[in-house]
């Protein structure tokens, strides 16, 4: 049931898949509402690995982008996937996985910066 349980949640159901509306599986591409920035299943549906290195404690660092380097032998992943419970489908939700592995249940999350 993934972090948190697997109880409804009516604001994860309007924004992504998760463990107690995907039916244990994967769905199409912008079947939810999209977030504020017009993205669709950045929460839900499959968790993503992201660029940063984790690192367990962000102690005083960014907590928003914090695209780290610090040599550690997992990435970040975040967003939740269909299997988990409404709480990690939050993005800033962030859960260790090994560098070059590969599941399943994780895509990857496409980013641009914007400069000023």
């Amino acid at each position: 049931s993934g972090c948190g349980g697997c109880n409804k949640d009516i604001n994860a159901d309007k924004i992504g898949w998760y463990c107690n509306n995907s039916g244990s599986k994967t769905h199409p591409v912008a079947q939810k509402n999209p977030n504020n920035w017009g993205l669709y299943d950045m929460g839900g549906n499959v968790r993503e690995v992201v660029h940063d290195d984790y690192i367990s404690n962000l102690g005083s660092a960014a907590q928003t982008g914090p695209v780290n380097s610090s040599g550690s032998k997992d990435t970040v992943i975040r967003g939740g996937g269909w299997d988990n419970g409404p709480v990690v489908l939050r993005a800033a939700f962030r859960t260790p996985n090994k560098k070059n592995s590969r599941y399943s249940l994780i895509g990857f999350r496409c980013v641009r910066t914007l400069k000023p």
